[in-house]
């Protein structure tokens, strides 16, 4: 027997709508939040990688991702990675099979050969540039056009991120091997910097000296997102930029602008820490070279914030001059051990103001034009010395 259309109607209107538990009351906004950041995440992902031709965090730093690998030495740490072909934005890069941004090399030198070790960091590797603007393949170029009965080698040995210690360290064990007749070392201002030691961090952030990811907290994942994301990158930039301008966080002690701890701001004439390790690195540098007689000429590339045009923007020549400290302590080194000193710092002043040579704008790592003109001051401190087997 069917029940009256009247009392079912009542009986549902009786009983209304369901109440919601107090659970999904909390859960539903929760999730629409969730949902809502998640999506704008992406976006700012997107844009990010838009805007950004390499990731934020190494924005100047260098990404070496695929160049380098753990070296079988300790005291070099890292050492560019054999048979790489890889393109960089602004250069491809190409390693032989003995691990050098070069073509490839006898180990024993040919007879009719004169061979240049050409030796360095990310400067001298030619971080920005091809490998054939980089100063030692322009300075083969010239030495081969002036001296046709001769024929040159010039071998690139810069690594990126190497100091004078691990430089020294190459010399030893591995150039050395290639019996070279002249041995040119490229010298900047973080050279001074001590060697990193291997620990859970990526060989990146080896080079990198320690790459900082802004201090953000701990959380599972945290390796994969910040080796991925350009919005957590972005984001821990920002952050540490907040954290020293809120003194919660500060400069290292001997950072003096780029002149990478060469130089106390307190006492431009004191010995840091960090000049003192690049000088005794260059004292046992020029030793073993003037044991096997070998002529040394050591190349300093001045940093953007050392030269006059860039400078006198923010400083009065006082602080100018405190900041060329490293070059006049490494003229009286070249003094003392009779080598052969190429300061670029001159020349560069000269062409700065004309055209910017340098890659970018937060960094120190030459264009092409710098290059060429590194080659070209080089050139004329053999010829001058009778290095180059011509006359100037």
């Amino acid at each position: 027997m069917s029940e009256p259309v009247g009392e079912s109607t009542k009986d549902a209107e009786s009983s209304g709508p369901r109440r919601r538990s107090p659970v999904r009351l909390v859960l539903e906004p929760v999730a629409i939040v969730a949902a809502t950041l998640l999506v704008l995440a992406v976006i700012a992902e997107g844009a990010l990688r838009l805007a950004y031709p390499m990731p934020p965090i190494l924005e100047g730093r260098l990404d070496v991702r695929g160049l380098v690998r753990l070296s079988s030495s300790p005291e070099t740490v890292w050492e560019l990675a054999p048979g790489v072909d890889k393109s960089i934005p602004g250069m491809a890069v190409h390693t032989s099979s003995a691990g050098l941004r070069d073509r490839e090399y006898t180990v024993t030198r040919p007879s009719d050969v004169r061979r240049i070790a050409f030796m360095g960091d990310s400067v001298v590797f030619g971080y920005g540039v091809s490998q054939e603007d980089t100063a030692p393949k322009a300075l083969e170029r010239m030495l081969n056009e002036r001296n046709r009965t001769t024929r040159y080698e010039v071998m690139n040995f810069g690594v990126p991120g190497y100091n004078t210690e691990q430089e020294y360290v190459t010399l030893r064990d591995r150039v050395l091997a290639y019996h070279p007749d002249i041995v040119v070392l490229g010298f900047v201002m973080n050279d001074g910097v001590a060697t990193p030691r291997v620990s859970d961090a990526s060989v990146q952030d080896l080079v990198n000296q320690g790459a900082d990811d802004g201090g953000l907290l701990q959380f599972p994942g945290k390796r994969f997102i910040r080796e991925h994301s350009y919005l957590y990158q972005f984001s821990a930039r920002r952050f540490e930029t907040l954290r020293e301008k809120l003194k919660l966080s500060a400069a290292p002690k001997y950072y003096y602008d780029d002149v990478q701890g060469l130089v106390s701001p307190q006492n431009p004439e004191e010995e840091t820490p960090n000049w003192k390790r690049a000088r005794n690195a260059l004292g046992q540098f020029s030793a073993l070279l003037r044991e096997k007689r070998i002529p040394f000429v050591l190349v300093v590339f001045p940093s953007q914030n050392q030269l006059r045009a860039e400078a006198s923007r923010q400083r009065n020549e006082d602080v100018l001059d405190a900041l060329r400290t490293p070059q006049r302590r490494l003229a009286a080194f070249a003094r003392d051990s009779d080598a052969v000193l190429v300061d670029l710092t001159q020349a560069f002043d000269g062409f700065s103001r004309a055209q910017p040579l340098y890659t970018d704008t937060f960094s120190s790592h030459p264009n092409a034009l710098g290059h060429k003109i590194a080659a070209m001051a080089i050139l004329d401190a053999l010829s001058q010395r009778s290095l180059a087997g011509f006359a100037n």
